[in-house]
């Protein structure tokens, strides 16, 4: 039978689980998984004295002495920088001061050295999804939810927001969360092949993006370069006035029609002008939320 993270620890030391005997037990559970495979994926260090300070310093960024948690893991991050619960810790300071790319090398850190961490993949998840990052924050989060089960503590927290972000999506793009991901996913490769001179690819990609989200401006933007960038002056307009079209408003649009109205026909653009990433505006609208780093 499970027990809860809030329920007295079965040890009967008093405390309770979650501050008590969890993480040892989720390890143990890790370790027995891994030993089923020939070689394990990875080697999680044991030390319970540098485990209880995380502990207690993580219960005084919970409390509210945040300068008291910042030095220990200051300092633990100098003396055992690869102990997953010193770059947990680390990241849960720097995440509560509102920090979170920060906070992101050293959550992804802890997964790395103890990848059952499931703290570490919710609070991983949160500050993803600050930095406008929404697939790789829907992985941590339904990573979340395998590890614990939805109906655990974490499980929920991570269901929730799972489905907040789903409702925002929704709200402002039209889209269910694995539409706006797989869009998302495909704009990014679309991106990198922009910024690499792929452009005819990038073209191709972004059209992807377009058969999910026809009304996504910031694509038709970013293929209006493209076609610049080939010296397709034309075709480059006819996708900025498309994007105008869907908002007229859209200020990059306007921005970089005036520049490529300038260029002759089959003239190349060579300069740099604004790009735009996929969903700007809703990591702005989604940064308006607020959102809770779990301690321990």
């Amino acid at each position: 039978m499970k027990v809860e993270r809030n329920a007295s620890c079965p040890c009967g030391s008093g405390k309770k689980y979650k501050k008590c005997c969890l993480l040892n037990d989720q390890k143990e559970t890790a370790l027995a998984q891994q030993s089923l495979v020939k070689e394990p994926d990875f080697i999680v260090e044991i030390n319970p004295e540098i485990e209880e300070e995380c502990v207690a310093a993580l219960a005084d960024v919970e409390n509210g002495r945040l300068q008291k948690a910042k030095m220990t893991a200051k300092r633990l991050c100098q003396l055992y920088p690869a102990n997953h619960m010193v770059n947990y810790l680390q990241g849960v300071c720097l995440a509560t001061e509102d920090k979170s790319a920060e906070a992101i090398p050293y959550f992804e850190r802890a997964i790395q050295i103890f990848p059952f961490f499931s703290e570490a993949h919710l609070n991983l998840g949160l500050v993803y999804l600050g930095q406008a990052q929404p697939s790789a924050a829907v992985t941590c989060l339904k990573k979340v939810i395998e590890l614990e089960g939805k109906h655990s503590e974490l499980g929920q927290i991570a269901q929730q927001e799972l489905k907040q972000f789903e409702k925002l999506v929704c709200q402002v793009e039209g889209l269910t969360l694995e539409q706006y991901c797989q869009a998302e996913k495909c704009f990014n490769q679309a991106f990198t092949c922009s910024q690499e001179g792929k452009h005819d690819e990038a073209i191709i990609l972004f059209q992807q993006v377009l058969s999910i989200n026809p009304a996504h401006v910031q694509s038709y933007g970013n293929i209006a370069l493209a076609y610049a960038a080939l010296g397709n002056k034309k075709q480059a307009l006819e996708c900025l006035d498309k994007a105008l079209e869907i908002d007229p408003s859209y200020e990059p649009a306007l921005q970089n029609r005036r520049f490529i109205s300038q260029l002759n026909e089959g003239e190349k653009l060579e300069q740099e002008i604004q790009e735009v990433s996929y969903y700007k505006e809703l990591a702005e609208q989604n940064n308006k939320q607020p959102y809770t780093i779990v301690y321990d």
